[in-house]
């Protein structure tokens, strides 16, 4: 299954938070694949796209990152996913 793994940077944390990902590279658990991972150009936010059969190593690893990130983790169908879905729903 695929995850939107969402983050903001409190200012606060901010220069901890950079130190940080430029020592480990915020190299996702095993476990989990990495898809694509975005920053905002304004500093303040970026998601990561990830897939995994399993969220527990997404805890695992957000709860590392916790205290200089505010983390969401969404899970996420793609067009042809959902398509199906409407699809069943509204008959179309």
């Amino acid at each position: 299954m695929k995850f939107m793994v969402t983050w903001s940077i409190p200012p606060a944390a901010y220069r901890e938070a950079v130190s940080r990902f430029l020592a480990t590279g915020a190299v996702p658990p095993a476990g989990v694949k990495s898809l694509g991972r975005y920053h905002a150009v304004d500093i303040s936010s970026g998601f990561h796209l990830v897939e995994a059969d399993n969220p527990a190593p997404l805890y695992e690893h957000a709860a590392q990152w916790a205290d200089v990130l505010t983390i969401r983790i969404v899970p996420v169908l793609e067009d042809d996913e959902i398509g199906k879905v409407l699809s069943k729903l509204y008959g179309k």
